[in-house]
């Protein structure tokens, strides 16, 4: 089973935006990304009403292991690369981890 580049549970963030964010973050450092060669970093958001398409509570596809990451993009997304990318700064919604 592997996934189509347009797939609405897919979200994107461009390379060059890695460090555009304002207000609260997660820091992600050192990872191998699964990454678009033209859209940038590979997040995966299921589809919900609160969430559909933004990048607050996807679930960043990367690992500190570059064989697993290979294995994913083997599997799920055959047309992506892997990337190492040493920080990227994800926003996060404060309500997440606040009763």
């Amino acid at each position: 089973m592997s996934y189509e580049q347009d797939d609405p549970r897919l979200v994107y963030l461009p390379e060059t935006n890695v460090m555009d964010v304002k207000g609260h973050c997660d820091v992600i450092r050192n990872r191998w990304w699964v990454v678009h060669p033209e859209r940038g970093l590979i997040f995966w958001q299921p589809e919900t009403r609160r969430r559909k398409g933004q990048l607050t509570g996807a679930a960043p596809q990367c690992n500190s292991d570059e064989t697993i990451t290979r294995r994913v993009i083997a599997k799920l997304y055959p047309w992506a690369e892997v990337k190492q990318v040493p920080l990227v700064l994800l926003p996060i919604s404060m309500s997440d981890y606040a009763p």
